[in-house]
Protein backbone atom coordinates (compact mmCIF):
# COMPACT_ATOMS: atom_id res chain seq x y z
CA UNK A 1 0.00 0.00 0.00
CA UNK A 2 1.23 3.45 -0.80
CA UNK A 3 0.42 6.86 0.56
CA UNK A 4 -0.56 10.08 -1.09
CA UNK A 5 -2.28 13.34 -0.33
CA UNK A 6 -5.70 13.79 -1.89
CA UNK A 7 -6.27 17.37 -0.83
CA UNK A 8 -3.68 19.94 -1.79
CA UNK A 9 -4.30 23.67 -1.31
CA UNK A 10 -4.47 25.68 -4.54
CA UNK A 11 -1.61 27.81 -3.22
CA UNK A 12 0.62 24.72 -3.62
CA UNK A 13 -0.39 24.06 -7.24
CA UNK A 14 1.55 25.87 -9.93
CA UNK A 15 -1.43 25.85 -12.30
CA UNK A 16 -3.44 27.95 -9.85
CA UNK A 17 -0.63 30.16 -8.67
CA UNK A 18 0.41 31.10 -12.20
CA UNK A 19 -3.09 31.47 -13.63
CA UNK A 20 -4.86 33.11 -10.69
CA UNK A 21 -1.95 34.56 -8.72
CA UNK A 22 -2.62 32.69 -5.47
CA UNK A 23 0.16 32.80 -2.88
CA UNK A 24 0.92 31.13 0.43
CA UNK A 25 -1.17 32.80 3.10
CA UNK A 26 -4.13 33.58 0.83
CA UNK A 27 -6.14 30.74 2.40
CA UNK A 28 -4.79 30.31 5.95
CA UNK A 29 -7.52 27.90 7.11
CA UNK A 30 -6.95 25.66 4.11
CA UNK A 31 -3.21 25.63 4.72
CA UNK A 32 -3.67 24.95 8.44
CA UNK A 33 -5.92 21.96 7.82
CA UNK A 34 -3.69 20.62 5.03
CA UNK A 35 -0.86 20.31 7.55
CA UNK A 36 -3.01 18.18 9.86
CA UNK A 37 -5.03 15.79 7.69
CA UNK A 38 -4.20 12.37 6.36
CA UNK A 39 -5.74 10.33 3.59
CA UNK A 40 -6.65 6.77 4.45
CA UNK A 41 -6.84 4.04 1.82
CA UNK A 42 -10.38 3.33 0.73
CA UNK A 43 -11.13 1.34 -2.38
CA UNK A 44 -13.32 -1.62 -3.40
CA UNK A 45 -10.51 -4.18 -3.47
CA UNK A 46 -9.18 -3.32 0.01
CA UNK A 47 -8.97 -6.65 1.82
CA UNK A 48 -9.95 -7.24 5.43
CA UNK A 49 -6.28 -7.81 6.22
CA UNK A 50 -5.30 -4.48 4.67
CA UNK A 51 -8.15 -2.73 6.44
CA UNK A 52 -7.04 -4.20 9.77
CA UNK A 53 -3.50 -3.01 9.07
CA UNK A 54 -4.71 0.55 8.47
CA UNK A 55 -6.92 0.55 11.57
CA UNK A 56 -4.10 -0.75 13.76
CA UNK A 57 -1.62 1.76 12.34
CA UNK A 58 -4.01 4.64 13.07
CA UNK A 59 -4.61 3.33 16.60
CA UNK A 60 -0.87 3.07 17.23
CA UNK A 61 -0.32 6.66 16.08
CA UNK A 62 -3.22 7.99 18.16
CA UNK A 63 -1.99 6.16 21.27
CA UNK A 64 1.56 7.41 20.73
CA UNK A 65 0.62 11.07 20.25
CA UNK A 66 -2.54 11.40 22.36
CA UNK A 67 -2.10 14.13 24.94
Amino acid sequence: MGTSVHFIPVTDMSAYTSRFGFHKGDFPNTEKHFERIISLPLYPTLTDEQSDYVVNAVRDIVEKYHK
